[in-house]
């Protein structure tokens, strides 16, 4: 693990986004696409603006998915996270990436349950 010092959250986000956008580029240069968790919180919104905007990313066989939600909260809420990824995140994607929430559960969804182990699964 590489330990990172800045003294100012704006270069501290810079560096992560850069860091962040190696990996997820390495990702897609080996596999052809990269899966990704987005965290939320305050302490993201730094690097999100730097990573965002990454058009060396190819967004468009990128998949993101955060890890929780607050049961019953719906998603218009200020408090979501689901809206936290929406404003922070998606809204800031090129229009090619697909960049609606529900076409990014629907790339996950597909890409982690692919038919033929779906339909086994559910023949039960």
């Amino acid at each position: 693990m590489q330990l990172t010092k800045s003294a100012d959250k704006q270069t501290l986000g810079r560096l992560a986004a850069e860091s962040a956008s190696r990996v997820i580029r390495a990702a897609i240069s080996t596999k052809g696409f990269a899966v990704i968790i987005v965290a939320t919180g305050a302490s993201q919104f730094e690097m999100l603006k730097h990573l965002v905007p990454d058009r060396a990313i190819d967004w468009s066989v990128v998949t993101m998915f955060h890890l929780d939600e607050y049961i019953g909260l719906p998603s218009t809420h200020p408090a979501s996270f689901q809206r936290y990824l929406r404003e922070r995140f998606l809204a800031h994607l090129p229009a090619a990436a697909g960049g609606s929430l529900h076409q990014w559960r629907r790339r996950f969804c597909r890409r982690m349950h692919p038919p033929q182990y779906t339909h086994r699964a559910h023949a039960r």
